[in-house]
């Protein structure tokens, strides 16, 4: 007997980060950057629609490779991209790939809000871990974010 899965979980954070929106859009973005806050991984892809986007590296010293397709990029606004992850326990295909979305919204000339939804989660304890990991990479960019925006400003 085969378990059919659902695929209609979702786990949003939103988290206001102390800069502009163009610095949390680089952010986003920019490999280098990316690295800085995404537990070191590496990040490839030329960040345009239809581009592919792969995650490389390791997390909690298990080998990592994360993959997927970007499915629309509004600068300043919106990142949606498909993901799978190696550690996720599901098989490479294209129903169990999730959907992260980045929202983005200039609230005045120096906060950003950012709204992270991930959806198409297979069950409980994909979302639970989900969950976690998204808590630890936000507070990095938040992090990462703020302290370049003010060496930028500060120098």
């Amino acid at each position: 007997m085969k378990l059919k899965m659902e695929n209609n979980l979702k786990c949003e954070k939103t988290i206001m980060i102390n800069a502009p929106v163009t610095q949390v859009w680089k952010a986003l973005t920019n490999a280098d950057i990316v690295k800085k806050y995404f537990f070191g991984n590496e990040v490839f892809s030329e960040w345009n629609v239809g581009n592919s986007i792969m995650f490389k590296g390791d997390i909690d010293g298990e080998a990592y490779l994360g993959r997927g397709i970007i499915l629309n990029r509004v600068p300043y606004k919106l990142f949606r991209f498909s993901y799978w992850s190696s550690l996720s326990g599901v098989e490479n295909k294209s129903e169990n790939y999730l959907h992260v979305t980045y929202h983005l919204s200039e609230e005045g000339d120096d906060y950003t809000e950012l709204i992270t939804t991930v959806d198409r989660i297979h069950d409980e304890n994909m979302k639970e871990q989900l969950d976690k990991n998204l808590d630890k990479v936000l507070t990095n960019l938040k992090r990462v974010v703020e302290q370049e925006t003010s060496e930028a400003v500060f120098g």
